[in-house]
């Protein structure tokens, strides 16, 4: 989002953005005219939004941030990082954006940058991630941002990389940022981006947008600190005035249209005493607190970290499939990067991609996206600079150049970290992105923190710590595809005399087995010890146990035994 801001704190920022396909403002809403009857804008009639922008500064980092987004088309949910003054020409501007798109049922990322303070133009780079899947539900979106590279991820999944050698924004995007959350929309300005908002529907249902929690960790200059620097869990009012500035202004270039409100941003009980942020989007007048109808579905599932999510929360099961976005290559020759695809792809072309992590040596299932307006072409997977190669795939042509269709092979991949190469022996296609799903493992993995309930320890960043004997934590909804046998892997730390798990169901009705855990050299020395046991199949809840709680708990996976 292009922001457009002609005041310092406290008096907070606008938005603004100004594009060949489209015109963004933000803040909260410049509207057009829905209906002489039902909607009409004047300086006394605007909607009202809400907008946080933190004290805090920083250059580079991580951040996590669990949201949860409606699909109401006319409105976007936002995360972003912004330089404060950059709308002003003689500062250099620098943005990176997350924006909820439900008129397309998808999110964008979107970096915004200028080469110098001296440079007055504004450029960016849009493209759309996901589906529907995002809306009505938690997800947990990762952003990092080094001087290397800019990422985005959503729920584990890597949907967006661009680096210093393919994009131009990474080099320039090296200011002190703020971190900041909004709810806004465009009313009928911009139907072609965000699509209209029903203006009826808003009188009757408020508009809301939900946030767990927020997780800031310093990049150190080789990667990012294992422990974050910031933590906003959101479990009070004071987690907002102490951490953010919170918008309360009249946008003056929307002609009186739009403003935020200081009452449009509050802290919600989401469930079972767990509390989350949220801010909302209102009739002039009508800024209220969320009220039971309003939560979130399923958010008593845990809160601040909490909630097992998607066969397991937080990354869920992101380390059995692993997606490789065709722009992220880090290096190439014969090809144009074209937007979010590989385009222009002659015969004997070649591209490489950063390092990937194959969890373990075995079969993996291979998935291209590619489309073709010609006769199609082939695709050699191999280790990057061709020293390896694990297969041939021929893709076939499409209805298009712009009509991507999935062709898939299996290949047989080494353990460990692992840089690949795409080499095209008959280029006519574009490759939107591949994926890498392992053939012969079930696997779901647990973030620690991601509790449901526990007693007598910490969550301490993503770690369970300070563990007493004795101390417990379920986790809930937990898929099991199939009934038999399963292999259970703690990755744990012990600077002490070790520990023990029990692995339960919740409640300690059923113990599935018993885990002795050593010391491993240091409380971040984290090693994986495993066990097995027998499981039937279906959802259930999960229970840990400790026995003798001298350790630090980062995760643990469930893997089927073949």
């Amino acid at each position: 989002m292009l922001r457009m801001r002609n005041q310092s704190p406290p008096v907070y920022d606008t938005v603004f953005r100004n594009a060949t396909w489209h015109v963004k403002i933000i803040a909260l809403l410049t509207f057009a005219l829905f209906s002489a009857h039902t909607y009409s804008q004047s300086p006394n009639n605007q909607l009202r939004g809400g907008e946080l922008q933190s004290i805090d500064e920083y250059r580079y980092g991580k951040v996590e941030v669990r949201m949860y987004s409606q699909r109401v088309i006319g409105t976007t949910s936002t995360f972003f990082w912004w330089r404060n003054g950059g709308h002003v020409c003689g500062t250099q501007w620098n943005e990176i954006d997350i924006e909820t798109i439900p008129v397309a049922s998808r999110y964008q990322s979107n970096p915004i940058w200028q080469t110098s303070d001296a440079d007055c133009e504004i450029k960016r780079s849009e493209a759309l991630h996901g589906s529907q899947a995002i809306y009505d539900t938690w997800v947990t979106y990762t952003l990092e941002w080094t001087p290397d590279y800019i990422a985005w991820y959503r729920d584990g999944t890597l949907d967006r990389r661009i680096t210093r050698n393919n994009h131009p924004s990474v080099q320039h995007i090296s200011q002190m940022m703020r971190y900041c959350f909004n709810l806004w929309s465009q009313g009928h300005a911009n139907p072609d981006w965000l699509g209209n908002l029903d203006f009826n529907a808003l009188q009757n249902k408020p508009v809301y947008q939900y946030v767990d929690y927020f997780r800031y960790y310093a990049y150190n200059g080789s990667g990012f600190d294992s422990t974050p620097t910031k933590v906003i869990n959101f479990s009070s009012m004071s987690d907002i005035t102490s951490n953010f500035y919170i918008s309360n202004w009249e946008f003056g270039e929307s002609k009186g249209y739009l403003s935020w409100s200081s009452d449009a941003v509050g802290i919600v009980d989401i469930g079972n005493n767990n509390k989350a942020l949220w801010l909302g989007l209102f009739m002039n007048g009508q800024e209220r607190a969320p009220q039971a109808a309003d939560l979130p579905n399923g958010s008593t599932s845990g809160s601040n970290g909490g909630g097992s999510g998607n066969n397991g929360g937080g990354a869920g099961n992101t380390n059995s499939v692993t997606t490789i976005q065709a722009e992220t290559t880090d290096n190439f020759d014969g090809l144009q990067v074209s937007g979010s695809v590989l385009a222009y792809i002659e015969n004997g072309a070649w591209a490489s991609f950063p390092a990937i992590n194959i969890a373990s040596a075995g079969e993996y299932e291979v998935s291209y996206f590619a489309a073709s307006g010609g006769d199609g072409g082939s695709i050699q997977l191999e280790r990057a600079g061709g020293s390896d190669v694990f297969g041939n795939v021929t893709i076939p042509a499409t209805d298009g150049w712009g009509d991507y269709r999935e062709t898939t092979h299996r290949v047989t991949l080494p353990a460990g970290p692992l840089s690949l190469g795409l080499y095209f022996a008959d280029g006519g296609i574009n490759l939107d992105r591949i994926t890498l799903r392992p053939v012969t493992s079930q696997s779901i993995t647990v973030q620690a923190e991601n509790t449901d309930n526990s007693s007598g320890l910490q969550i301490v960043g993503s770690t369970l710590a300070y563990i007493d004997n004795g101390a417990w934590a379920s986790y809930n909804n937990i898929n099991i595809p199939s009934a038999g046998q399963y292999r259970i892997t703690y990755r744990v730390a012990s600077n002490g005399d070790g520990g023990e798990i029990q692995f339960e169901r919740s409640g300690g009705s059923i113990v599935f087995g018993t885990k002795s855990v050593p010391n491993t050299g240091g409380w971040s020395a984290y090693e994986n010890h495993s066990h097995t046991v027998t499981l039937s199949a279906g959802p259930q809840s999960f229970g840990l146990y400790f026995i003798d709680g001298g350790i630090n708990l980062d995760s643990f996976t469930i893997t089927k035994v073949n």
